[in-house]
């Protein structure tokens, strides 16, 4: 599940507050929401920004929808928000930073990960929903770094600042700009009734389209900053939750509710979110509900969907992160019960057989014959459906292995225990040896996390032994240098070899590039990839193949 779910984040829209009291009616979190591609948008009232990775160590792609219109192109993936009242469990957060604009247009930053890389992108979505454009590493490398936050600046400009505290400039047409003195940069934009609102430093500021300050407030330890309703404003900081309106005029505050990190509204309610958990909160401030956090859990973001709240959390676990979106209802919870389900031992079979793959060297496929997980149910519940997860993490790059197998007919009484025999599999092609253990875990797969993630891991190291193989022949070539910081010449050096194109993939198995080989000589660029293990297969016109390692280093 955590490993072929696309996951997301949601934008969120800020919202409407006014007095307070102290809290009451801590409760548990209710149903889950349930995200899943592949489905037809069957709400043209939807509008979220989300961020999607399609498992947990390949890339992120931004998705807008609106009005059923969905974006197409290469960098977006397609993935709709499904209102049922399922629940599941989905891979873990990034960072996403959100600027509307006064035309209904808006801009997207984000940070993702693709094995140990950061990968750091920024799309510019017109108000139709539509890709105007899309910047990130690989694209003219303008963001190599993590973004750490973004802002506007006049003239139409919006800035990315790193977390090396790098500045980049770039228009509203995707083209990145130079300034001998650089403009203010101002942070949590929004915008509302013809202006523009947004903070810097101890500030916040109201500004004209163009950029001109009509006023200004100093506050102090800003957490949060957004747009409420039509002529509204929300200020989270550390001395208490504050609503303004659209003159800065601090209107009602709740100094109980600190460090508010988000927030929204549906119809009369206001809900925000802090350390402490969910808050649902009436027109005055008043606190009619708080949703309390479980164990390793942080609750990080709140989005409103019809008279509905959609929060989401990030749980710690062990060797993986997981971010569950849950569905809120107004004055209508209803309590989930925890469960915490582990991984006791591993029954290896005898041997574990290492393949050359389709005798290419350096690839490889391990073909276990048998596995048994012991599983062990800790919970006051009955358990009757699990998953266990693989997760094999090499030392070399992002390489490794997952995988997960799903038990839905089983019967474990509480504090019982079963052994679930995953039967005989095959990895996926891997280009070195095992060097590291095989770690198991299980999660629930109706996505209810477990709440104490420490136990839920177990790891073994089985004996392997490799399959003989009859090695085909290797044509000769010259490949130099090797390791590469700038050009990978590849040479020839027999007549008979008739190789016609050659194709790199990184250590994940991305195709990187492709190209027609020379007779004699082939010079190719390296000095925008980045660093690491690089395996470049050859192909000739009638049918063969085989692959050579080779580095690059800058």
């Amino acid at each position: 599940m955590k490993t072929h779910l696309i996951y997301f984040i949601l934008c969120f829209y800020v919202t409407n507050v006014l007095f307070g009291q102290d809290l009451v009616n801590v409760i548990q979190p209710t149903t889950y929401i349930y995200y899943q591609a592949g489905q037809q948008l069957t709400d043209s009232t939807v509008r979220y920004f989300l961020i999607s990775r399609d498992s947990k160590y390949k890339s992120n792609s931004l998705t807008y929808l609106v009005d059923q219109n969905v974006p197409t192109g290469e960098v977006i993936t397609f993935a709709v928000l499904d209102t049922s009242n399922e629940y599941s469990l989905i891979t873990a957060a990034d960072t996403l930073f959100h600027i509307p604009l006064h035309d209904g247009s808006s801009i997207i930053g984000s940070n993702g990960f693709e094995c140990d890389f950061t990968l750091s992108d920024l799309t510019f979505f017109t108000k139709e929903g539509n890709v105007k454009w899309h910047l990130g590493y690989g694209d003219n490398f303008i963001i190599n770094n993590t973004i750490k936050s973004i802002g506007l600046v006049q003239k139409e400009v919006v800035a990315v600042i790193t977390e090396e505290s790098e500045v980049i400039y770039i228009n509203f047409e995707g083209e990145e700009l130079f300034f001998l003195i650089p403009p203010p940069i101002y942070y949590n934009i929004t915008y509302v009734n013809g202006n523009y609102y947004g903070t810097k430093s101890d500030m916040v500021f109201k500004l004209k389209e163009d950029f001109e300050i009509l006023d200004s407030l100093p506050v102090n330890d800003i957490t949060f900053f957004g747009r409420n309703d039509n002529n509204r404003l929300l200020l989270g900081t550390k001395a208490g939750l504050k609503i303004m309106d659209e003159n800065l005029v601090i209107v009602g505050s709740n100094p109980l509710l600190s460090s508010v990190v988000s927030g929204t509204k549906t119809n009369d309610e206001i809900w925000v979110v802090n350390d402490q958990g969910l808050f649902e909160l009436d027109t005055l401030l008043t606190i009619r509900q708080h949703f309390t956090p479980e164990p390793n859990e942080k609750m990080k973001y709140a989005c409103s969907f019809e008279d509905n709240v959609i929060a989401t959390s990030e749980y710690d676990g062990l060797n993986h992160k997981d971010l569950v979106c849950r569905k809120y209802i107004p004055l209508n919870p209803t309590v989930l019960t925890s469960l915490d389900i582990s991984i006791d031992n591993l029954y290896f079979p005898e041997k574990v057989i290492r393949e050359i793959w389709n005798g290419f060297p350096y690839a490889f496929q391990f073909r276990f014959d048998s596995m048994g997980v012991l599983v062990r149910n800790q919970s006051e519940d009955t358990l009757y459906s699990c998953i266990v997860n693989c997760d094999w993490d090499a030392d070399v790059y992002c390489l490794g292995y997952h995988h997960e197998w799903k038990f839905d007919s089983i019967y474990v009484l509480p504090h019982g225990q079963v052994v679930l025999q995953l039967g005989s599999f095959t990895t996926d092609v891997m280009y070195y040896g095992a060097g590291t253990p095989f770690c198991f875990w299980v999660d629930l797969p109706n996505g209810h996390p477990d709440i104490f993630p420490q136990n839920d891991n177990f790891c073994g190291n089985p004996e392997i032994i490799n399959k003989i193989e009859t090695p085909q022949k290797n044509y000769k070539i010259v490949m130099c240098p090797n390791p590469a910081n700038e050009v990978l010449r590849i040479k020839l050096i027999e007549e008979s070899t008739s190789f016609l194109e050659g194709s790199i993939y990184n250590s994940c198995g991305i195709l990187v590039e492709r190209r027609k080989l020379n007779d004699s000589q082939t010079e190719i660029s390296v000095e925008n990839y980045p660093g690491g293990l690089y395996i470049l297969c050859l192909h000739d016109g009638s049918g063969n193949s085989e692959s050579h390692l080779f580095t690059v280093i800058h």
